[in-house]
């Protein structure tokens, strides 16, 4: 989409050739940087607004409904952000690994985005809209008259040899050029960097020897978390799953990490909460 907008932001400010004489840099870079602003809001305004969502939460009353479930004496991985195992059920805050950051901590960043390989992803979207007829080498006009494809999303990223792409100009290349460089950067800096979060709490996943009993609560076990129950599942020795569910939804979730997991039926409780 932000792609899509780049050649109206190059009209809008009359962005010439860059042989021209009144070729202006300025308005060059002023049309990729407003086409790519949501990159800006992405990578610095959402952290900010996460933070601020976060920090409101609030517990809802004084009941524990998970109370029969949650030991002291236990070691926990928090996903969530929030002190609520330690100020709802008393849980020491030594027994809490805070995988994602504790909201508490102003010094630290939150860790939020994606967790997805980014070559993947990639792949999953080109063979989504290769077959688009927006996005093949020729298309039609209004009466029926050929042309090469022009559009800056199939240039950017369907293109397979650039010396027979539409560019109309060396500038409009360029532009092209930057504002694609620009919007990967953005899906590269989303990341979750679940990799160094791993390496961060190395120690935690390497004591995990003595678990015999895994209980999930409220997770809902997207595959952007896989890595670190990969962890957990290398550094345990056939330990016994509990998950918890609450709807449909749940059940699917749970049904498509345990075949992902390859963790035996015989391991494997699910109760309601």
């Amino acid at each position: 989409m932000m792609m899509g907008t780049l050649d109206d932001w190059l009209q809008n400010f009359n962005v010439l050739d860059e042989d021209d004489d009144d070729f202006s840099a300025a308005d060059f870079f002023a049309a990729q940087e407003i086409a790519a602003k949501p990159v800006d809001v992405l990578t610095q305004e959402l952290p900010k607004r996460f933070r601020k969502w976060v920090n409101s939460l609030k517990a809802d009353s004084i009941e524990k409904p998970l109370k029969s479930l949650i030991s002291s004496e236990a070691p926990y991985i928090n996903f969530n952000y929030t002190e609520f195992l330690e100020t709802i059920y008393g849980v020491p805050k030594e027994s809490i690994t805070y995988i994602h950051g504790d909201r508490r901590n102003k010094r630290e960043q939150l860790v939020l985005g994606h967790g997805r390989n980014e070559d993947e992803v990639f792949e999953e979207w080109y063979r989504a809209n290769k077959d688009k007829p927006e996005y093949q080498p020729i298309r039609y006009g209004r009466k029926g008259r050929k042309y090469r494809n022009d559009n800056p999303v199939y240039l950017a990223y369907f293109l397979k040899d650039e010396s027979e792409g539409n560019w109309k100009s060396q500038t409009r290349y360029d532009a092209i050029d930057n504002t694609a460089r620009l919007i990967e950067e953005y899906y590269s800096n989303s990341a979750k960097k679940t990799s160094d979060v791993i390496k961060k709490y190395r120690s935690i996943f390497d004591g995990l020897g003595h678990i015999r009993r895994i209980v999930v609560i409220g997770h809902s076990l997207s595959d952007v978390d896989y890595p670190y129950f990969k962890e957990i599942i290398k550094n345990t020795d056939n330990p016994g799953w509990y998950f918890c569910w609450h709807d449909s939804r749940s059940i699917k979730g749970i049904k498509a990490f345990v075949e992902k997991m390859s963790i035996p039926d015989d391991r494997i409780t699910v109760f309601q909460t």
